[in-house]
């Protein structure tokens, strides 16, 4: 099931801290915007699927980079790295991170689903 979510985002791509061009990620993002008393959510272990920040406060990410990041990065129990299959990568995500955000509170990650 393909799912959407239409966001205005507080900075588009990339980034720019001291004049430079940076790629999002949780240390920018904490850097440029946590100067106030909000809790920025982060989903841990996929910040190269950043993609900015939401109106709201709320960090965005990429749908399909975090399933490149399961599908390259995902370590067994042993912590060796085995990669994941595409549709394997699509379950964890549906049954692991999808379903937490429920419980992550008011300033919840948002996933952008591609269409």
């Amino acid at each position: 099931m393909l799912k959407w979510h239409s966001v205005f985002l507080k900075k588009f791509l990339p980034l720019k801290k001291n004049n430079t061009v940076e790629e999002p990620n949780k240390e920018i993002i904490k850097e440029l915007y946590m100067n106030d008393d909000t809790q920025y959510v982060f989903l841990d272990g996929f910040d190269k699927a950043i993609i900015g920040v939401e109106y709201d406060k709320q960090v965005v990410y990429s749908y399909d980079k975090i399933i490149e990041i399961l599908m390259e990065n995902f370590k067994n129990v042993d912590e060796e790295p085995t990669g994941m299959e595409y549709e394997e990568a699509v379950e964890f995500y549906d049954f692991n991170i999808e379903r937490a955000l429920d419980y992550m509170g008011e300033h919840k990650p948002i996933i952008i689903y591609t269409i």
